[in-house]
């Protein structure tokens, strides 16, 4: 099964649904060897414009799907409509939905020390059969160990080295790699290990893990189908607020390359 991609901004983004997302990710699996997906929202389309490493990254993944309400606004503006959003969370449950049913193992890496081993007993409640082959934080290198407190002060978290959590990731041999560390770090991380890590499906997640931890709620299931679950997660973190001003700048590139198409149209 092949899909089509469209470029909003240079960014190359699949046509594909949540059905069609599914399917590609479990012919992945079935061929054994390893492969990207990044799910991009309208502040990633953003930073590829400016991250030269990342927008390769974007170009070169097996799967890219779109990550916000924003995204499909764009394309729908634009002329290049996405059939739905296909966010990371989703792509979770729809995976998880697939392995407990195929029996594929899941690892999760990233967010603080406790969040992965809690999502990942969250999920085991939630689709009984469930393998997961692992768990572990994502601060495990000494910068991000230095901004983590209970990995510096070793408040009983020991903190692994980068090359120990490869090789314990290789030894489990997950067949989906979640990995949540923020945008662009996973996604930077995923790309430089992919190989290394042999692992057929390996996703950046973002927050997602705060999600199914617990710790974090999502947005009521109608703001969700509306488009606007980013109004809801910018009142529960506030430090996200930036985020909206970055929003109003996408939209008047959108409005910008909407004009100039539109010219083009009548020359």
């Amino acid at each position: 099964m092949l899909t089509n991609r469209i470029k909003l901004f240079q960014v190359g983004i699949d046509q594909a649904d949540n059905q069609k997302t599914i399917q590609k990710i479990e012919e992945f699996i079935i061929s054994k060897t390893p492969h990207q997906i990044v799910t991009p929202d309208t502040l990633a389309v953003l930073r590829a414009r400016k991250d030269p490493e990342y927008h390769t990254i974007l170009k070169s993944a097996d799967l890219v799907t779109p990550d916000g309400a924003g995204i499909l606004w764009a394309a729908k503006t634009l002329n290049y409509p996405l059939p739905e959003r296909v966010t990371g969370i989703d792509i979770i449950h729809n995976i998880c939905r697939l392995a407990a049913k195929k029996g594929y193992s899941l690892y999760l890496l990233g967010s603080y020390p406790g969040v992965a081993s809690e999502a990942a007993l969250n999920l085991t409640r939630e689709y009984p059969g469930i393998k997961i082959a692992g768990t572990h934080h994502g601060y495990f290198s000494y910068e991000d160990s230095q901004n983590c407190e209970d990995v510096k002060n070793g408040d009983g978290v020991r903190n692994k080295k980068e090359e120990e959590i490869i090789a314990e990731i290789k030894e489990n041999r997950p067949d989906i790699l979640l990995v949540g560390m923020g945008v662009p770090k996973q996604e930077k991380w995923i790309n430089i290990n992919l190989e290394k890590l042999d692992v057929p499906v390996c996703v950046g997640v973002g927050g997602s893990f705060d999600v199914l931890s617990g710790r974090i709620p999502r947005a009521p299931l109608w703001m969700q189908r509306h488009g606007m679950e980013w109004i809801y997660r910018s009142i529960k973190q506030p430090n996200r607020t930036f985020r909206v001003l970055a929003l109003f700048y996408f939209i008047w590139l959108v409005v910008i390359g909407k004009i100039v198409y539109s010219l083009k149209e009548v020359e």
